[in-house]
């Protein structure tokens, strides 16, 4: 809304959304941070309590469908870096954002992801922001090694083709991109 009436004291909660086209992004560099919020009665910032956005950065070495033919199921293969360790135990996760126009299942099995060789222990799909996130399903070092989506997965090539255009985003519970 373009305004809201409220009265002195009143708690208030402010959900900032992005869209697909128009992302919240976090800053480019890692740190300490608050966010400032006045009205038009309070004109003086109060600033939230600190938090931090940090992580160290993924390396994207490749990756590599298995067909590239637009609107087809393919096999995705991403090399990628990491710089520190995760763990099932604590939930850790390789998501991965697709690019637009590409095709999402609702839904995909732990056997066809794998993590360094083994199988996802969880998979999660959104398809409007066109998101797989698979749990680590054991222990990774800071190291490079594979996650691959089977071509049975469901998921299907964007309808234009394009050599240039097309990227992935990719992070970890720990690391960033």
């Amino acid at each position: 809304p373009q305004s809201v009436v409220t009265q002195n004291s009143d708690n208030l909660s402010l959900v900032i959304d992005g869209t697909v086209t128009k992302p919240i992004t976090n800053p480019n560099s890692q740190g300490n941070y608050v966010i400032g919020v006045k009205t038009s009665v309070e004109p003086t910032n109060v600033n939230s309590a600190t938090y931090n956005i940090g992580g160290t950065p993924i390396t994207i070495n490749s990756v590599t469908l298995g067909d590239a033919t637009v609107n087809s199921a393919s096999t995705y293969t991403f090399n990628i870096t990491t710089q520190t360790q995760m763990r099932p135990n604590q939930n850790d996760y390789v998501k991965i954002i697709f690019p637009e126009g590409t095709d999402m299942p609702s839904s995909i099995a732990t056997t066809d992801v794998t993590i360094s060789g083994q199988n996802a222990s969880s998979v999660a799909v959104n398809q409007a922001l066109r998101t797989v996130t698979a749990n680590v399903n054991q222990v990774i070092n800071g190291s490079t090694f594979n996650v691959v989506i089977s071509s049975t997965s469901g998921i299907n090539n964007p309808p234009v083709p394009s050599t240039t255009f097309y990227k992935v985003t990719i992070n970890t519970s720990k690391d960033l991109v």
